[in-house]
């Protein structure tokens, strides 16, 4: 069988570092690793979370790269600590054009 999306293609980024932690590619390296390289991706997932982190230049590079590329949608998990901690949304989903969902109440 075909399936529904039969052309459909799959694009990785690894975050980590060394050290055992995580690194913001930063948003022109994240949209050429998926637009450029990836062939044209137009949704992508932006779920790395930020801990303690508001509206940042980072979410401005991003909002910048995403006005540039209208034609991409950039989902991300609003955050990891559910109603525990409050303002809960963490960056990347605090970008201005980025669709963000989050579990209030975590398994």
């Amino acid at each position: 069988a075909d399936g529904i999306a039969r052309d459909a293609k799959l694009h990785f980024m690894d975050l980590r570092v060394r050290s055992g932690g995580m690194s913001d590619p930063g948003a022109k390296r994240w949209f050429n690793s998926f637009y450029n390289e990836g062939n044209g991706a137009n949704i992508a997932n932006a779920s790395w979370g930020r801990s303690g982190r508001t509206y940042s230049i980072h979410c401005a590079n991003y909002d910048g790269a995403l006005f540039d590329h209208s034609d991409v949608l950039m989902v991300a998990s609003a955050g990891n600590s559910g109603d525990r901690e409050l303002p809960s949304i963490k960056n990347p989903a605090e970008c201005k054009n980025t669709v963000a969902g989050e579990c209030l109440r975590p398994v």
